[in-house]
């Protein structure tokens, strides 16, 4: 198609005609009726000087390019926190025939952003620190700042970045393990999400072409 309103009014024939072209195949939704539909809209396009060849042109190219680009847009936006805020009319005229949700991947909500653990002190004391605290904590300095210190032992959690996956660690403690497989796991979810979508688009892509 050769303009953006020529695109937008695609989505807009095919939102209006949802219940027929992208309906799963019954006693009443027939691959003739399917094929009906698709002819109408072509006829509609075409009358409006889309120029557009045959309704498998339609359907297996140019309306499966529109749906993928939106998609596409929706998945990068989520990566880079930037939302939904450079969807233009027609992405949401896609994400209305599509389902908000599963363009979203709202089921499981993990962007795919690098994870950092900030450094954290622990600080470790002995009795004789503790003993030496409360005689300080009950006899008052004029001049706290020639208290002695506890010694005190500092760990440092480590800092990971990752854009694919984690890098390999030193964990300190069984906590950071299990927060690290947790963070694992959440992002298996969101692999196993989008993929789940992908079979549904494709799905809907073999059953249109039926």
């Amino acid at each position: 198609l050769s303009s953006k309103s020529q695109k937008l009014l695609l989505a807009q024939l095919v939102r209006d005609n949802k219940s027929v072209v992208l309906a799963p195949f019954s006693s009443t939704i027939t691959k003739k009726a399917k094929q009906e539909a698709w002819e109408s809209i072509l006829r509609q396009l075409n009358g409006v000087g889309a120029n557009v060849d045959n309704m498998k042109t339609l359907r297996d190219v140019i309306w499966a390019n529109i749906r993928r680009g939106t998609i596409k847009k929706v998945s990068d936006s989520k990566k880079t926190g930037a939302g939904g805020s450079e969807l233009t009319e027609l992405d949401d005229t896609v994400l209305d025939i599509l389902g908000r949700e599963s363009a979203n991947l709202e089921p499981v909500k993990v962007e795919d952003t690098p994870i950092v653990f900030e450094s954290e002190e622990v600080v470790c004391t002995t009795p004789e620190t503790e003993d030496a605290k409360e005689k300080h904590e009950t006899k008052p300095s004029a001049k706290p700042k020639e208290a002695k210190e506890d010694k005190t032992s500092v760990f440092q959690k480590p800092t990971i970045k990752s854009k694919k996956g984690l890098k390999k660690a030193t964990v300190s403690s069984t906590a950071e393990l299990e927060d690290i497989l947790r963070i694992r796991k959440r992002k298996l979810l969101l692999e196993c999400s989008k993929l789940s979508l992908e079979i549904k688009i494709m799905k809907k892509d073999f059953e249109a072409m039926d």
